[in-house]
């Protein structure tokens, strides 16, 4: 057997195998990150009490300018980390037993399947980068917009 084949399945397996951990890594972080958003957010609504809602600057709802900046981070953010952490696409990092039965049945060469096999590893490898890119830059996101409420949340206290 080409060592050079068993190699290739190998290390395409391994990649994949290692994208799970990763996206459940990232996933976890958003779901963190949904809840220090949603900790700054109850904090300050709860200091602020009435002085959130009212007042002669009321812009929105009864709401001022910074008030409703905070608020709007802070949606942002527990949007952007519901769009990281749900399975809204999902990604493949299992390879199709099938393939290996079908190539025994019929009795094809085992280089050959480790070929196939290697193959689709590195396709799903490739699809499911992309996934896992948009999941790290929704974290991103919300992590960002879950700090950015704090200053807007501040300019409401300073008022």
């Amino acid at each position: 057997m080409n060592d050079a084949i068993r190699i290739a399945y190998e290390i395409a397996y391994g990649q994949l195998r290692s994208q799970k951990s990763d996206l459940q890594f990232f996933r976890g972080q958003a779901a963190f990150a949904a809840a220090i958003s949603g900790l700054v957010a109850t904090f300050f609504a709860g200091f602020l009490g009435g002085k959130l809602v009212g007042g002669e600057q009321a812009v929105f709802f009864g709401l001022s300018f910074p008030g409703l900046l905070g608020f709007s981070f802070f949606g942002f953010s527990i949007g952007c980390a519901v769009k990281a952490f749900m399975d809204w696409r999902t990604c493949k990092f299992d390879l199709n037993p099938l393939t290996a039965l079908h190539y025994a049945e019929h009795e094809l060469p085992y280089e050959d399947l480790l070929k196939v096999l290697a193959s689709d590893a590195d396709k799903y490898f490739d699809e499911n980068e992309k996934i896992i890119t948009d999941v790290r830059h929704y974290l991103g996101m919300a992590l960002l917009s879950g700090w950015c409420q704090i200053p807007a949340w501040l300019a409401v206290v300073l008022e």
